[in-house]
């Protein structure tokens, strides 16, 4: 921040130009720096953060937050980001940029990381547009498997920059999410399976585990027959690398309650006791 860091957040509210670190909440909101063609918040969240502010002055903005992974219940770390950058055709290292990471101790964690220059070569990814002089991308999820790091305890990072001259700026929007990273849709007793649902924020492989060459689909949801009784696995793919997945198989055989009990048998006063 010219030269001086500071270490609070500056919040003047989500409509205020001049905050930094604040928390947008209504419905219906759009950002009208793209035309008001971003919604502020993505579908299916009730807030989002934003990062940076469309104020000028070679101002930079960074949060991080720490979370100790649960993999039992939550294995998934689920990112979701829109970002608006002001394009005055610099070099590219005194361009306005964004940058989120995931990192366990000093080392970022591989496909937990997206990092966008301002420049006309965004206009190569369909999910990245222009307004006038100012590219936004779209909201984007990104899912992250953290199943390795059960029980460690990671830092998450966001940072937005303006311009290194000092004219033109950049920010971002967020939330931050987690989920068990199972299959959902698998029914229980006599109700049939008939969709199996994929972890959101990847993409994906369906195919039978014994032919792996056949792709049956790449969508999040596979549906089966009623009466399916197969087996299939799901490639969770990272959306930023293809070569970061993790594989998760799902049975469409009916599934039925299973009694969890245990016994302790002892002897008391002569007679013999279960409980």
């Amino acid at each position: 921040n010219n030269g001086r860091a500071q270490r609070q957040k500056v919040d003047f509210g989500p409509s205020n130009k001049y905050s930094r670190h604040t928390i947008h909440m209504l419905k219906d909101e759009y950002d009208g720096n793209t035309g008001n063609q971003l919604p502020t918040i993505p579908e299916g969240e009730l807030a989002s953060v934003r990062l940076g502010n469309w104020n000028t002055g070679n101002q930079a903005e960074s949060i991080e937050f720490t979370y100790t992974v649960d993999a039992k219940n939550h294995a998934v770390l689920i990112l979701k980001y829109a970002v608006v950058l002001e394009d005055p055709s610099h070099a590219e290292e005194a361009q306005p940029h964004f940058d989120l990471q995931v990192r366990h101790k000093n080392t970022i964690i591989k496909c937990a990381q997206a990092v966008f220059t301002s420049g006309s070569n965004l206009g190569k990814d369909p999910t990245w547009h222009a307004q006038n002089n100012v590219w936004w991308k779209e909201w984007t999820t990104i899912g992250v498997n953290l199943k390795d790091y059960d029980g460690e305890t990671l830092t998450i990072r966001v940072t937005t920059y303006d311009c290194t001259l000092g004219g033109h700026y950049g920010y971002a929007y967020f939330t931050l999410g987690c989920t068990n990273g199972e299959m959902d849709g698998i029914a229980c007793g006599d109700t049939p399976t008939t969709q199996f649902i994929a972890p959101e924020g990847f993409k994906y492989r369906w195919y039978l585990p014994e032919n792996s060459n056949s792709i049956l689909g790449a969508n999040r949801n596979y549906n089966v027959h009623p009466s399916d009784t197969l087996t299939y696995n799901c490639d969770i793919i990272s959306a930023t690398d293809s070569t970061c997945y993790f594989t998760l198989s799902a049975s469409a055989i009916p599934r039925y309650p299973v009694a969890n009990a245990s016994y302790r048998a002892t002897t008391e006063n002569c007679t013999n006791k279960v409980s």
